[in-house]
């Protein structure tokens, strides 16, 4: 369906950017306080189908989808009336820098490439704090970049 079309349907229904904001929030608050480590698919997946209810856009993304090495799931939401991306990310608190784990996959901590730039520094203190974060393509970029050794994915399979 074309974006037009997409935000022609979301006038008619009267969905709103902040309403699709306030229930992306309720959701993601009753997982907030749950012990994410390694729980990312169970968390995401449940996120999904309160989304599916909610009949709010949302792609379910896993990173060997992306074509790396191992397993991260996330889900963006994309409105269709302003073109935000809303970026969850309830799990991803295991890819701060921790002097009691080992890094994994990984060449250098996530949360240390999105702390170089100030676009990076707001998504990773949202995802800490909130689970999720606001972002345009570029911020999308930049987080998926973190989580792959710092490699740029160009090529999204996401929407866009």
């Amino acid at each position: 369906m074309s974006s037009s079309i997409n935000s022609f349907y979301d006038k008619i229904l009267n969905i709103s950017d902040k309403n699709v904001e306030d229930e992306i929030e309720k959701i993601v608050a009753k997982y907030r306080y749950i012990d994410s480590e390694g729980m990312c698919k169970v968390l995401s997946r449940q996120i999904y189908y309160d989304l599916l209810n909610k009949h709010i856009s949302r792609q379910l993304i896993n990173t060997k989808s992306l074509g790396l090495s191992y397993e991260h799931e996330f889900l963006v939401c994309n409105s269709q009336i302003n073109g935000k991306i809303i970026l969850i990310d309830l799990a991803f608190k295991q890819f701060l820098r921790n002097k009691n784990k080992i890094l994994l996959n990984f060449k250098e901590w996530p949360s240390d490439i999105l702390g170089r730039s100030e676009i990076g520094i707001k998504i990773l203190s949202d995802l800490i704090n909130y689970g999720y974060t606001t972002v345009d393509y570029n911020g999308l970029k930049l987080y998926l970049s973190s989580i792959a050794n710092g490699e740029l994915i160009d090529d999204l399979p996401l929407i866009k």
